[in-house]
This record gives C-alpha cells, sequence and structure tokens, in this order.
C-alpha cells in the first residue's frame, strides 16, 4: 500500500507541475518577478470553480477525464491480476469450465455466462433473456479483456456482438482457438 501511495503522490506532483506551467506561462509577467493572471482568465477559472462536472463542457469533461485515466492506469499497474469474462455459445459448457479453472490459476479473476436453469432457451420470457444480455454486457463491461470459446472456430451471433461490443471499450479479445473472425 506505501508503493502505491507514493506512485500516487508522485502523479498528484506531475499534475500540479502541469497546472503551474500553465498557470504560469498564462501569466503576465513583471519586472520584479511577480505573475498576475489576466482577468479573462480569473473570471474563465471562477465560472469553472463554481461548475458541477455534469454542466461542464465536453472538452472540459474530456480534460477531467484525462487526468481521471492516469489515475486509473497507477491503479491497474498496481493490480496483479487481470478480470477476463468468458464468452462463447453455451453448448461449450465443458470448455468454459476448463478454460475458467485454467484462467483462475493463472491469477486472474474470471467471470463467466450464467448456465439457464430451463433447458429449453425459449422457457423464458424475452424480458428474461434481454436481461441475461445486459448482465452479460455489464460482465464485459467491467472486465479487463473477454475470453471468446470458439470451439471449432464456432462464433455464434451472440458472441459476434459480444466481441464488438468489446472491441468499442477497447478491450483485450483472447481467443481459444486461433480464428479468422478476428
Amino acid at each position: 500500500m506505501e508503493e502505491l501511495k507514493e506512485k500516487l503522490a508522485s502523479y498528484e506532483h506531475d499534475r500540479w507541475a502541469r497546472w503551474q506551467k500553465y498557470l504560469q506561462e498564462c501569466c503576465l509577467k513583471k519586472e520584479d518577478g511577480t505573475l498576475t493572471i489576466p482577468k479573462e482568465k480569473v473570471e474563465k477559472w471562477n465560472v469553472l470553480i463554481n461548475t458541477e462536472y455534469k454542466d461542464l463542457t465536453e472538452q472540459e469533461k474530456e480534460t477531467d477525464r484525462l487526468e481521471a485515466e492516469r489515475i486509473l492506469n497507477i491503479l491497474k499497474e498496481e493490480r496483479k491480476e487481470k478480470v477476463i469474462t468468458l464468452c462463447g455459445s453455451l453448448k461449450f459448457k465443458e470448455t468454459f469450465m476448463k478454460v475458467a479453472e485454467e484462467l483462475e490459476f493463472l491469477g486472474n479473476c474470471v467471470l463467466t455466462v450464467i448456465y439457464p436453469t430451463k433447458d429449453d432457451k425459449d422457457a423464458y420470457a424475452k424480458e428474461e433473456m434481454e436481461m441475461m444480455d445486459r448482465m452479460h454486457k455489464a460482465r464485459i463491461k467491467m472486465s479487463d479483456a473477454i475470453y471468446v470459446i470458439n470451439v471449432d472456430g464456432y462464433i455464434g451471433t451472440s458472441t459476434k456482438s459480444e466481441i464488438e461490443y468489446a472491441k468499442k471499450l477497447g478491450k483485450e479479445i483472447l481467443y481459444y482457438q486461433e480464428s479468422e473472425e478476428k
């Protein structure tokens, strides 16, 4: 924990130094070395100080997101394990279980599909199926990577949509078998 605290303190110093450099570049420097912040900057910054994040412009939010991303990267480096969601056809249950175990033994946190308790997929209401799909997408969203169980190269429609979703989120995509579907 002490090492993480030092990394975050170093980040905070770097953030402060970037801000000071920017601030000083904006200021008017007097002969005695003092700095004067231009009135328009003071007015703009006072507005921003009193503005909630949700009300910022997209450009201002993006600046804050970049800072948040830097912090997340520090925290991610600190975490040794990877969170991996398994994706693929439910007909490969045995392979899912085998891969989940192997990935766990390698030090990963594995999230997998929920196997339906009803034998027939049609026994589920449309809303239940949609909920299962949404929850699986939520697992993908919280993961660092997805692991596609593509036995004999098979990738069904649902799995293809999960791969596209993971790509859109910038997730790492791993495959059980090499595939041309990538």
